[in-house]
């Protein structure tokens, strides 16, 4: 390994452990002859930014079984952080060229106002016939003191999680079937890495939260009560998110990826497969037990992103005073790196998820 690839392992290493995971292995070379690579040293350079959550599965599995060095593309992997909107920045000021990030509000302001970023594949949605990657956990004891029941049970309660982002829309629109709306709840916003401990001494009565965290809090005997999937089904979380560079500039390098990544979502959704848990194991630094307790996130096999629930998605943000106007599907996804694709989000017909 060279001297910079030590020094960017040792720095991703690092921002990795502190959020509780590791996601830098496998990224940290060049594409080595042999293994699909450009002996040449003329592959195609990319940039890719990770955040530390199990959704980036088909990514690691495309590095790990050389899918993106066989499209020509030497892929370099970096730990953004586990802040969206510090992500998105990174992307937009050309830092990194592609985002594996989720969908939060102000990725639509950023796009209104000028931003060259846009979505252009499936990273992750709730579907609604599956697992749910995502879910409201009540502490323990509140869970076993009778005192929740539906969403009107948790008015005056102290919940972990970010108004402006996913799991914000999915806990509001929880709270209003009850009747009750974010303004009835003690917002807290504890860092992924501090929340089990928060939830464990008690500190914070629920936590929104996502895999694999979501999983870690339940070994330790909190109880969901309720999942994502069951209040805001098929909203998209997370997507592929391009910048500039693979945008106009470099257009091919752009195909190329998504070309590779698609491999690795084929290969991902074939479930959990002795290979398939061999590379997270490895990459991730999660346990085999981590990893069978764990919902797998669903991703379409196509890529394709699911648009509708990203437009009550934007509404909710627009009754909230934080985005100014709902974006058409144009405006903010790029579907023209799909393969078939002859345009924009409404042009692609999402194929069925069968995870």
């Amino acid at each position: 390994m060279s001297p910079r690839a030590r020094a960017l392992a040792a720095v991703c290493l690092a921002a990795a452990l502190a959020m509780g995971i590791a996601g830098c292995r496998g990224a940290e070379e060049p594409a080595a002859e042999g293994s699909g690579g450009d002996a040449s040293g003329d592959a195609m350079r990319i940039e890719l930014g990770v955040r530390p959550f199990l959704y980036n599965a088909p990514v690691y599995i495309a590095l790990e079984e050389g899918y993106f060095a066989e499209e020509g593309l030497d892929v370099r992997v970096n730990m953004v952080g586990a802040r969206a909107a510090q992500s998105m920045l990174m992307v937009e000021r050309g830092d990194i060229d592609v985002l594996t990030g989720g969908i939060f509000l102000g990725l639509f302001n950023a796009i209104n106002e000028g931003s060259d970023v846009r979505l252009v594949a499936d990273v992750a949605h709730f579907a609604a016939d599956a697992c749910s990657p995502w879910a409201l956990v009540a502490e323990e004891e509140l869970a076993a003191s009778g005192r929740l029941s539906g969403p009107a049970s948790l008015r005056g309660l102290r919940i972990d999680m970010n108004p402006n982002i996913s799991e914000g829309y999915f806990v509001d629109t929880y709270l209003r079937g009850g009747g009750l709306t974010l303004a009835d709840i003690e917002i807290a916003e504890v860092p992924l890495a501090a929340r089990q401990e928060a939830m464990n001494r008690a500190s914070i009565d629920m936590t929104a939260i996502s895999e694999p965290w979501l999983n870690r809090i339940l070994a330790d005997g909190h109880v969901v009560h309720v999942n994502a999937n069951e209040v805001v089904p098929d909203l998209q979380f997370a997507a592929l998110i391009f910048g500039r560079s693979l945008l106009e500039d470099r257009r091919e390098a752009g195909r190329r990826f998504v070309a590779g990544y698609l491999r690795g979502i084929r290969r991902y959704r074939e479930g959990k497969t002795a290979r398939n848990m061999e590379i997270l194991r490895t990459t991730m630094q999660l346990s085999d037990e981590e990893l069978e307790r764990a919902c797998w996130p669903a991703v379409n096999e196509d890529g394709a992103i699911e648009t509708g629930p990203l437009e009550d998605f934007q509404r909710w943000g627009m009754e909230r005073g934080l985005i100014d106007r709902v974006l058409a599907p144009e405006e903010y996804y790029d579907a023209s790196f799909l393969p078939g694709a002859q345009g924009t989000g409404p042009e692609v017909t999402p194929g069925p998820d069968t995870r």
